[in-house]
């Protein structure tokens, strides 16, 4: 089985990757949120680099705030964006 699942890119990510979304495919009839991660970042090696100056990413699975070990099913859409700082 496939699973296709769109990451979309968020904030300074978007301004860094230059682009809002990436089909990921994974040859495999079960994934996580960090299988997802580790595809993203072979299509994206400067991801890695991105997250060393970003370490604090926060993930979200057709809307909702989730962990690493969230399972993903064909079709979702996760959201990958740094987090926000309002200076004060």
């Amino acid at each position: 089985m496939v699973l296709k699942v769109i990451v979309r890119y968020f904030g300074a990510l978007y301004e860094h990757l230059g682009i809002f979304q990436d089909l990921i495919i994974i040859r495999s009839n079960r994934a996580n949120i960090n299988d997802v991660l580790k595809e993203v970042e072979k299509l994206r090696p400067e991801l890695r680099m991105l997250k060393d100056r970003m370490p604090l990413l926060w993930v979200f699975k057709n809307g909702r705030q989730v962990l690493g070990n969230e399972e993903v099913s064909d079709g979702d859409i996760i959201w990958i964006m740094p987090t926000m700082h309002e200076g004060g």
